[in-house]
């Protein structure tokens, strides 16, 4: 199971430092209360206050973009109404800078920005 370390933890006898996603058996959740965000049965754990619940979501949903959208959508007020078009309008100038600055076809900048931007779920929403 993937999870955030919201501090300093030590897992297998490593330290992981505070900010890092990892992955660690379910059955060792109970050790790391209130030191770890994660999402179990569909439900956004987040035991405290985190700087970024955005990069939260993301880093937790890498493998699952439908999960990470119906989240972001969810828990964050910049993924909804105008805001997630004045995203996409950003995207859309992040991507044409990419293209020309880094030389790399249409495709391949679109899903840079969309990943710099956090914008990957939404890819398949915006119009042609």
């Amino acid at each position: 199971m993937k999870v955030y370390a919201l501090a300093t933890i030590e897992v297998a006898n490593k330290e992981v430092p505070q900010g890092s996603f990892i992955d660690i058996s379910e059955t060792d959740l109970p050790d790391f209360s209130g030191k770890i965000a994660y999402i179990k049965d569909g439900v956004l754990r987040v035991p405290r206050h985190v700087a970024s619940l955005e990069e939260l979501i993301v880093g937790l949903t890498t493998d699952d973009l439908v999960m990470q959208k119906q989240f972001l959508i969810k828990h964050c007020q910049s993924f909804n109404g105008k805001s997630i078009q004045d995203r996409l309008i950003a995207w859309t100038k992040r991507a044409a800078s990419i293209e020309l600055d880094k030389h790399v076809s249409k495709k391949e900048a679109e899903i840079e920005a969309a990943r710099e931007l956090n914008l990957l779920a939404f890819l398949d929403d915006r119009q042609d």
